[in-house]
This record gives C-alpha cells, structure tokens and sequence, in this order.
C-alpha cells in the first residue's frame, strides 16, 4: 500500500490553528479552518514518465482532522518512487458534479461543495484577522472567509521524493510550510474572497508553493 502524509508546519514546528500568521501588510491573522483537496495523484519516475496512477483517488487534508494524518493511495508493485505529482483542486468533470451524486468521502461533503455554479471548494481558509489593531485576536475582529474554487484555480504539484514501495508499503510524507501562506494577501481590504480573482489566485499559488518534501 502506498500513502501519503501530510504535516502542517511552521517553521520547523507544529503549526495550529492558534498559531497567527502574518499577511502582507504585517497584520496578524489566526485561522479555523484550514483545508484543501487533492486528486489526480500520479507516481512518476525521474523522467517523468508515469509509473502509476490512482483514478478516482481524491484527498481533502484538513488541519481539524489533526496533524500528519496519513492516507491511503493505493496499491503498485514493489520499486522505486523518485516522483509524487498532483493536483491541487479537482478536474472539471468532477467539479461539475454535486455531494449527492457521491456516496463516499470526501466529495460526499456538502460543506466542502460551494455552489452548483462554482463546484467544491478547493482550498478553504476561515478564522479572523487583527482589524481593531488591538494585537489581540477574537470576535470583535473582522471574519476572514478564502475560498478558491473553478478549473483556473487548479494548480498541479510536483515533487522529488526519492521513496522506495516494499513490504508492507510506502508512506510519501509531505509539509504543508505555513510560514509564507499568507505572502500577498491583504486582509484589510479583501476579508473575503471566493470563487476565481487576484486573491484567492494569490492564495492557491501560495499553498503550491507552501507543499513540500
């Protein structure tokens, strides 16, 4: 069985959800939520030829369902792993569809799915931000909801990991670097974005670069 690992850090610690994190303009921001989904999960070798694939494998990592949970891909054949490729967001067939039309986790998850024109929800961002300058951060401050979604907010990824697949299996482990996620992003005048435009872009273009090996 090979497996995938996802661990949220910051730095070279833990990140959590009462970790702030910093916007472009310096402002603090502290999160609730924090997940996205993956699919079009690939195996390749060093060439970048395709050693194997797992259609209809879709994954959402979410940090609320703890730190460096490990899911399961799959099965191939015992060998070499150089290369981990995905995709960040959904394809266009199975963006076009609805919860109801799944009945397995995770594209069965009506809170993941943002609307019939807009299909799921790719990334998700919630939480607040430090609007009253205050430095502290709770409800008086201003709500931030990021919601990537549609096929121009697709980002692929592409990683060397170098992993090896015997008994019983591999697990490719994987970071989520929290530390620059927020880079671009301006609170203070965009709070909310969802959909396709500038700020959630901005956003999936840094969790592209936020994952790594």
């Amino acid at each position: 069985m090979v497996s995938v690992n996802f661990n949220f850090l910051e730095g070279s610690l833990p990140w959590a959800f009462a970790d702030q994190l910093v916007d472009e303009d310096g402002a603090a921001a502290q999160l609730d939520r924090m997940r996205f989904i993956v699919s079009n999960i690939r195996l390749l070798d060093n060439s970048g030829s395709l050693i194997k694939s797992f259609p209809g494998v879709v994954l959402k990592v979410d940090r609320a369902s703890g730190n460096g949970i490990t899911q399961n891909l799959g099965f191939m054949v015992q060998g070499a792993i150089p290369r981990i490729a995905f995709d960040l967001g959904l394809d266009d067939a199975n963006n076009a569809l609805a919860p109801s039309d799944f009945n397995v986790p995770p594209l069965n998850d009506q809170t993941l799915y943002q609307s019939e024109a807009l299909g799921y929800k790719f990334l998700e961002i919630t939480g607040r931000w430090n609007s009253n300058g205050d430095l502290l951060i709770n409800s008086s401050d201003e709500a931030i909801q990021y919601v990537p979604t549609t096929a121009s907010m697709r980002r692929p990824v592409t990683l060397q990991v170098d992993e090896y697949n015997a008994s019983p299996g591999a697990v490719i482990y994987l970071r989520v670097q929290m530390t620059d996620f927020l880079n671009g992003i301006h609170f203070d005048t965009a709070p909310t974005a969802i959909g396709a435009g500038l700020p959630t872009a901005q956003l999936m273009n840094n969790l592209q670069a936020a994952i790594q090996h």
